[in-house]
């Protein structure tokens, strides 16, 4: 077990994991400029963890457009995952109630190619926007 962490460790430092870092960052602010009012990105310890809060959308129906493009993400978070109510971390971070159903967690690993965030995001916004309209009747 110590190796594995040992290994997995190092590949965090890898030339890839840093290339990810910034993808991530850029996912991040492309993300809120796409989406303005109707997204929210919560803070996460982890580097490798990005949560984002969708306004008055259904994460699940998201997760699963998502899935169906080969994509896994997960809804709620890692404490609360599972359930089908709103994440009590969630409301604890602050997230405004009408935020919290639209919650999606993407996780990435150092073996997450550079560039699946790109492919990700393109999706996201896709999809998310799709859901919006429907939701605004448009």
């Amino acid at each position: 077990m110590a190796k594995a962490l040992d290994e997995y460790l190092c590949e965090c430092k890898s030339s890839n994991y840093k290339v990810l870092c910034l993808e991530k960052d850029v996912f991040i602010k492309d993300l809120q400029k796409e989406f303005n009012d109707d997204i929210i990105i919560t803070p996460s310890d982890a580097p490798n963890i990005i949560n984002i809060a969708f306004k008055d959308i259904d994460g699940d129906t998201l997760q699963l457009l998502l899935s169906n493009k080969g994509f896994i993400v997960s809804t709620g978070s890692a404490c609360h995952s599972g359930s089908s109510e709103p994440s009590y971390v969630l409301q604890e971070v602050g997230v405004p109630k009408e935020y919290l159903k639209g919650e999606i967690r993407i996780s990435f690993s150092p073996f997450t190619k550079p560039g699946e965030l790109y492919k990700l995001k393109r999706e996201i916004i896709f999809h998310a926007k799709y859901l919006i309209n429907k939701v605004k009747g448009e």
